[in-house]
């Protein structure tokens, strides 16, 4: 068995970037916990049981309790030099049905999959029907009233650009800045389901779920198309007021790199 730390000291290790995609509606989110099954748990075994190393993993994203992904990026250290078809046919094998690499990509030895990301989309899925549909109810959240969807694209219009958003988050990062750049936020219906898209370079813990939290009671009309744009600016203190979505419907759509092209990552 080779540690992290003898890999770490191996002159000749190498890094290796995933592109994997999951279903968390079984696991406690991403970051490894003691007690509880995680993502992180299961690729760190996938590894260990291929190579016999014991490696840390690095996330571009720490999704939640519930969040699935369709183009979360990992990184590791290897001391191994397997091609990239060899890692993703093998991690496969011994990673769980609810959990696949999409693709695999040597990478430079400083890459981090956190800290090089430039931006992040997230996708919302609501399905917006008179009744709830087995089919599609671990990926979706079930809203029966039918939404105004220009109402809520008219909400979205204040979220883009640079903004203080502490007051859509429900644990602020202690000592580090709650502004954060938007680069999109829209809504979209193809038949009975909404799309919500989010992107920008990073989001507090619960932003999203808080945010689309608030677009759907301005779908639902009980809210003014005017309120987001209030709550940015800090005229009102309104979020106490209403509760978040829940996770099953959020997903991590991709993650965009400066040295990996887009397409490699959806």
């Amino acid at each position: 068995m080779t540690s992290a730390t003898d890999i770490i000291n191996d002159e000749q290790a190498s890094r290796v970037a995933l592109v994997t995609e999951y279903d968390g509606t079984n696991y406690n989110g991403f970051q490894f916990q003691t007690n509880a099954p995680t993502i992180q748990e299961k690729l760190e075994q996938a590894i260990f049981n291929f190579t016999n190393e014991e490696v840390r993993i690095r996330g571009a994203s720490r999704t939640d309790r519930g969040v699935h992904a369709k183009g979360q990026v990992v990184d590791f250290l290897t001391g191994t030099s397997y091609s990239p078809e060899i890692w993703t046919k093998a991690l496969n094998y011994y990673l769980p049905n609810d959990i696949k690499v999409k693709g695999s990509y040597a990478v430079d030895l400083a890459f981090h999959s956190r800290k090089d990301a430039l931006s992040r989309t997230y996708v919302y899925t609501i399905l917006n029907d008179t009744t709830p549909s087995p089919l599609v109810r671990r990926q979706s959240a079930w809203v029966s009233y039918k939404l105004n969807i220009d109402a809520m694209r008219e909400g979205c219009r204040a979220l883009v650009g640079t903004h203080d958003v502490a007051q859509f988050s429900v644990r602020l990062p202690d000592g580090r800045s709650t502004v954060r750049s938007i680069k999109k936020w829209d809504v979209e219906r193809v038949g009975n389901l909404v799309y919500i898209e989010s992107q920008a370079s990073g989001f507090l813990q619960h932003q999203i779920l808080n945010t689309n939290g608030l677009l759907v009671r301005i779908g639902k009309e009980l809210e003014s198309t005017t309120v987001v744009d209030e709550i940015l600016r800090g005229s009102i203190i309104r979020m106490p007021k209403w509760g978040p979505l829940k996770a099953e419907g959020l997903c991590l759509q991709s993650v965009e790199y400066m040295d990996i092209p887009q397409r490699e990552i959806r």
